[in-house]
């Protein structure tokens, strides 16, 4: 899981109970926090980080000094929440939707939601027993629609993204949804980030795709052979934030897709290694059935750089393949 400020300033993740906050132009460790359970959502601006657990507590941290700030409650167990920002939280529990920021807790649906997504208005997105549901300004749109939804986002051209098996589909909010792209031979899209010059998503805890909007065309991809994707995230394009297990997180530049930076270690905490394959405008079909291959890397660093400087870049070996360059990272 990743939230990554729309202006780079941070990004956060986190590894259960454990909340990681980095610099975001830098990618070096800023504070961590552990809380009470479980993290299930995250938030982030350049004032404020936030995070939500499955227990239903809602906690604000001031974004680069972690210092403790207001906290909020929802009843019920937490099984999918989306912040706004780092403002406001939307929450599902297993009979409720719910909205929670600062000021207190409203109750938006008497349901729960299997994925839920907000807007930058605070409207919201969700998936439940068949159906795609809109709130707005408590206002209730619901268009049926039997494929199981695994996830959601909103688009800034004024539609929701909708993950279903192995497709994208984009619903305005009360007609039939219709088709975006399909990810062949995949069981399910797990995540979808949406700016207004990309779309990403990933699928099968492994992979990660970026496509140009609204043209389509490629723009990247990567393959995690030993890790297990958690969410992604768009900052200020054009760096995509990619979640990884344990707490850590690539940073990826689309842009210049062969730029791939890493999260650094917190003191204290286990420094990982990991195996990534980077793609640049090729094709899943040229892609597929490549083994990632161990290259010579730079070593991690003991001091973050200089917020000005611009990350580091890990380099490996390059392969020219016939649409596009593949590249294996050994990220260390």
């Amino acid at each position: 899981m990743i939230a990554y400020d729309k202006a780079g300033s941070v990004f956060a993740l986190r590894e259960g109970a454990e909340l990681l906050v980095h610099d975001g132009p830098s990618e070096g460790p800023l504070w961590k926090k552990m809380l009470d359970a479980q993290i299930i959502g995250l938030g982030a601006d350049g004032d404020q980080i936030a995070a939500i657990t499955s227990t239903g507590t809602v906690t604000w941290f001031g974004a680069k000094s972690g210092e403790l700030g207001d906290t909020g409650k929802v009843d019920g167990k937490v099984e999918h929440a989306k912040f706004l920002g780092a403002k406001t939280c939307v929450a599902a529990t297993g009979s409720t939707i719910v909205v929670v920021d600062k000021g207190g807790t409203k109750t938006l649906a008497e349901h729960g939601a299997r994925a839920i997504a907000v807007r930058p208005d605070g409207g919201v997105c969700a998936w439940n027993n068949g159906e795609l549901v809109q709130i707005v300004g408590g206002e209730r749109s619901v268009t049926a629609f039997g494929n199981i939804v695994s996830a959601l986002a909103w688009h800034p051209e004024g539609f929701w993204l909708v993950g279903a098996q192995n497709k994208i589909l984009k619903w305005d909010g009360s007609t039939a949804p219709t088709h975006v792209t399909q990810v062949p031979d995949v069981e399910e899209i797990q995540h979808i980030a949406a700016c207004d010059k990309a779309v990403a998503f990933t699928w099968d805890d492994h992979y990660v795709a970026e496509m140009s909007w609204p043209k389509k065309d490629t723009l990247g991809d990567l393959m995690y052979p030993e890790r297990k994707v958690e969410g992604i995230d768009f900052g200020p394009w054009p760096w995509l934030g990619v979640a990884l297990d344990l707490g850590d997180a690539n940073k990826h530049n689309l842009d210049a897709p062969s730029r791939l930076h890493r999260s650094d270690t917190h003191p204290g905490r286990e420094h990982h290694s990991w195996l990534v394959r980077v793609g640049g405008g090729g094709s899943e079909d040229e892609d597929k059935g490549k083994a990632p291959q161990r290259a010579a890397a730079p070593p991690a660093r003991e001091e973050p750089p200089a917020a000005d400087n611009p990350g580091q870049a890990i380099v490996g070996l390059v392969i020219i393949a016939a649409i596009g360059i593949l590249i294996y990272f050994l990220v260390k």
